[in-house]
């Protein structure tokens, strides 16, 4: 494909996204006219910019009940216009694929298609589909340059504390030695030690460091003292470390120092750091990355923090290897048991794949984490009433059918949903799996 081609793509994309804005504005000035007319209808009907069955059944589902004379809830023009950008950029993607010969070896990507601070779609025009083809294949994303420039840019998102390097004497290694030989309880002076030698320049003195520290988390005793020492900022700074092997080490001592009570009072920018780098291009690096974040979320502390960052969560149920999506599956589940985020978990973009994996055949561990997710949802969705139109935070909120909320109560899916959890409590060989399938199956027939 030309450029001219790629050029007359491009335009129609903006032809695209102008048609909306102008409708849009249209639409503004035909509603500010009706507000000045007398014995005007209080009502506001609004026609939508398109139209699917599902999508205007869950709307009659969501407007019930609810206040006022509003008659049918639109579309945003943003949710429009950010569709039109979206499929831009998938279209320019594909290009690149073309353009560089991809022989089908990337790896898949588990991102989600909703706006994140990292991933924003917007229209590609032409020059930007040629510097992507020139400058920033997946290769050079992969290669260890490309890797250091992407942790440079998380660090100055998320802003860790500056750890400077320092150095080691032969005595210090060889006191790192007598510690690895023997796991115990530390004193303070031998606790500063661990944390110079893991600010140590050398990443193989820094990972050994790391994964001895982690290993000396076993201790209540000590996990203070690292705290005290100042041991979570250097993590916060290795997590974005140039190494991978020091970046799942860091993740590793994190994860253990996660388990203390007065360690997670401390742990935002290391939680922060953490989920800036869901968007890794490395599994080993990803799953240590939400094995940790499960132990943080253990605690409904920093909750707060992951709501912009469950769409992605959902999308390694669908998309990410089995051992990637149940470390997701253990962290969704910690964060619906907290009520305060369940709106949250029902506006982002749920998984597509929920009715195929509801299966007798699916791996028991994933299955029971899967059907103890939709129970917790569905129930906590039940007792606290939650209204799709009035209680979705607008900020983790994608389109209608696409929502966690439509994937669960939406028309013909609640339905199908409650048979498949109906038989899976009648006949699945898990006690475990029986009771969560019917306490799902409860709430959706409730």
């Amino acid at each position: 494909m030309n450029e001219r081609e790629v050029s007359k793509v491009a335009f129609c994309s903006a032809v695209f996204a102008g048609f909306a804005y102008v409708g849009y504005t249209f639409f503004r000035n035909q509603i500010g006219k009706r507000k000045h007319k007398k014995n005007e209808r209080k009502g506001v009907y609004l026609r939508r910019l398109s139209q699917t069955t599902q999508t205007d059944e869950m709307m009659r589902a969501e407007l019930d009940g609810a206040a006022g004379t509003l008659t049918v809830k639109p579309r945003s023009v943003q949710e429009r216009i950010r569709e039109l950008n979206l499929q831009a950029r998938l279209f320019a993607d594909t290009m690149l694929a073309i353009q560089t010969q991809d022989t089908g070896a990337r790896r898949p990507h588990y991102r989600s298609s909703q706006c994140t601070p990292w991933s924003s779609p917007r229209i590609l025009s032409p020059v930007d589909v040629r510097l992507m083809t020139s400058s920033r294949s997946h290769e050079q994303l992969a290669s260890p340059r490309g890797r250091a420039l992407l942790s440079t840019r998380r660090r100055r998102l998320t802003g860790p504390s500056e750890v400077p390097a320092t150095t080691a004497t032969a005595d210090d290694l060889r006191r790192l030695e007598d510690i690895v030989k023997q796991t115990r309880e530390l004193d303070r002076e031998e606790a500063s030690l661990l944390i110079k030698l893991a600010r140590y320049s050398d990443a193989d003195v820094t990972k050994k460091t790391l994964v001895t520290i982690g290993n000396c988390c076993a201790f209540t005793a000590n996990q203070a003292l690292f705290r005290h020492e100042g041991l979570l900022p250097v993590l916060s700074a290795h997590l974005l470390h140039p190494c991978p092997e020091v970046q799942i080490a860091a993740a590793q001592t994190a994860s253990n120092m996660a388990l203390n009570h007065d360690n997670q009072e401390h742990m935002q920018d290391c939680t922060e750091v953490l989920l800036a780098m869901l968007e890794t291009e490395d599994d080993d690096v990803l799953e240590a990355v939400l094995s940790c974040l499960v132990n943080v979320a253990v605690l409904d502390r920093w909750h707060e923090l992951f709501t912009p960052h469950l769409s992605i969560l959902y999308s390694f149920v669908d998309e990410a290897p089995p051992r990637l999506q149940m470390h997701a599956l253990r962290l969704l589940v910690n964060l619906a048991c907290n009520d305060v985020t369940i709106p949250a978990l029902l506006a982002a973009q749920g998984p597509r794949k929920l009715l195929y994996y509801l299966e007798p055949s699916t791996e028991e561990t994933v299955l029971l984490r899967l059907v103890t997710l939709l129970a917790s949802l569905t129930s906590a969705a039940a007792r606290l009433k939650i209204n799709p139109a009035l209680d979705l935070p607008p900020a983790q909120k994608v389109a209608a059918p696409d929502t966690m909320y439509a994937q669960l109560f939406g028309v013909g899916v609640r339905q199908r949903l409650s048979h498949k959890a109906a038989a899976l409590a009648t006949h699945h060989a898990s006690e475990d799996i029986r009771l969560q399938a019917d306490r799902l199956r409860q709430a959706l027939d409730g």
